[in-house]
């Protein structure tokens, strides 16, 4: 382990190289050099413990934890797995050793193989990264209720907290069906009532303002807004469709599966009004299309968005 003096993100500070812990190269980072000593001796200190109770082991046992390790590793299994299926009652289950990074990495080429839409998989990706963070290198068969407990903790609303679980039941789930993991802890968090407001519905006047505003302020908008406020179009579909599937002399609307949100083909037959708004030109797929609604929603009066 040693400290050397570096420049991260254009400050000077010191870093502590641990080695590696738990199958991670750890380095921590300080604003004095006082600090990365203290961690040293923090470390150095926890170091000398392991090797006093290594130690105070008996020869034997000592030969017979490394000749159990070797065969543990070999048959793809490890320590912590096996002490989760003796808890659970299935000692003769051991879990296949698998890393909690491994796991994730897994779980999104798997997903992304089934053809899950790509924010979905973002998502996915940034929960399951913020939970592992710090410990990917750790055997995904020591993820147990405290940790997910820990995790849910940090939520700052009930709909995140849900959110949270949701996508950290999919990985250990998955971890599961994979053999990684005898239970899912997630099964064991009792699941908040969450009361969604009813929806609201803009007024024929507020339409009116919005596409006015919309006209004046940013007319390339247009037809995103027409084909949601007129063909019953959502707004995730809408920012996938192009104007090929578009027939305006038919006044037809094909939205793919691809695009559609049941991922089924359907043809929407588009009013007369929806029509004259997209014959006016525009962006069609619309980029920055939240940014653009609520900047034009806020020039039509109609803030916050409900």
């Amino acid at each position: 382990m040693t400290i050397s003096r570096v420049t991260k993100n254009g400050k000077e500070c010191y870093k502590l190289d641990a080695g590696t812990i738990d199958g991670q190269r750890r380095r921590f980072f300080f604003a004095t050099k006082k600090e990365a000593q203290r961690k040293l001796a923090e470390l150095e200190q926890d170091r000398r413990e392991v090797g006093r109770a290594w130690a105070d082991l008996p020869a034997r046992e000592r030969v017979e934890a490394v000749r159990v390790i070797q065969e543990m590793r070999a048959a793809g299994v490890t320590l912590a797995g096996v002490w989760q299926a003796y808890r659970a009652g299935q000692a003769g289950k051991a879990t296949v050793s698998r890393t909690l990074g491994e796991v994730i990495g897994e779980l999104l080429a798997a997903k992304r193989q089934a053809k899950r839409r790509e924010v979905y998989l973002r998502s996915l990706e940034q929960h399951l990264k913020g939970f592992a963070k710090g410990r990917e290198g750790v055997a995904i068969a020591s993820v147990g209720l405290e940790w997910v407990e820990t995790y849910l903790g940090a939520s700052k609303s009930l709909g995140s907290r849900m959110t949270r679980l949701n996508r950290l039941s999919t990985l250990l789930a998955f971890a599961v069906r994979r053999g990684y993991l005898q239970a899912n802890p997630c099964s064991a968090v009792e699941r908040a009532s969450v009361e969604l407001p009813p929806p609201s519905v803009l007024s024929v006047p507020q339409c009116r303002a919005l596409l006015d505003a919309t006209r004046e302020a940013d007319a390339a908008f247009l037809p995103h807004l027409a084909l949601c406020l007129f063909a019953g179009v959502r707004p995730a579909e809408a920012r996938r469709l192009a104007w090929s599937a578009i027939d305006l002399g038919a006044g037809l609307l094909t939205v793919g599966a691809a695009d559609a949100k049941t991922r089924q083909r359907r043809v929407v037959e588009l009013p007369s009004a929806c029509v004259a708004w997209l014959r006016l030109g525009g962006d069609l797929p619309a980029r920055n299309a939240r940014h653009r609604l609520s900047s034009v929603a806020k020039l039509a009066g109609i803030a916050p968005w409900p």
